[in-house]
């Protein structure tokens, strides 16, 4: 009868044993998909944060070029207005110098 019980009480101790294994690893199993979970988190928290850093940047170069393609188209109108005038200035120094002469 004693040795009866002491197996019975070895086999379930062995039970509790394996009882205890599972729950340690379930519990295991649980943090390293809280710690995944939250990696995946904060990687996708920092993707958003460059994408949308990503795209202030590419809207401020956008608006740079645009500011760079008035000034550009600005130069052009005023070195264009230059050179008429500097030839209206040029036709009329001709025809002054023709005039005198």
């Amino acid at each position: 009868n004693v040795r009866y019980l002491c197996t019975n009480v070895r086999y379930l101790c062995t039970n509790v044993r394996y009882l205890c294994t599972s729950v340690r690893y379930l519990c295991t199993s649980v943090r390293y998909l809280c710690t995944s979970v939250w990696y995946l988190c904060t990687s996708v928290r920092y993707l958003c944060t460059s994408v949308r850093y990503l795209c202030t940047s590419v809207r401020y170069l956008c608006t740079s070029v645009r500011y760079l393609c008035t000034c550009v188209w600005y130069l052009c109108t005023s070195v264009r207005y230059l050179c008429t005038s500097i030839r209206y200035l040029c036709t009329n120094v001709t025809y002054l110098c023709t005039s005198v002469r």
